[in-house]
């Protein structure tokens, strides 16, 4: 159950310190993606990019 939290803590702080284009990138989010997504962040993840893929008006 402890570990289960950290990787929650890890992904929401990766999160906000890597931006979405250099995701893909990143060493530190392929680690995280073998470990695995636990479903209380996959939620987060689809807002935050369903956010950012939102057509800018001006």
């Amino acid at each position: 159950m402890e570990e289960h939290k950290q990787r929650e803590l890890r992904w929401i702080a990766l999160m906000s310190s890597v931006p979405a284009p250099q995701a893909r990138k990143s060493k530190k989010v392929k680690k995280l993606l073998v470990e695995g997504v636990p479903s209380s962040v996959r939620y987060l993840i689809s807002i935050s990019s369903a956010v950012e893929n939102q057509p800018k008006y001006d």
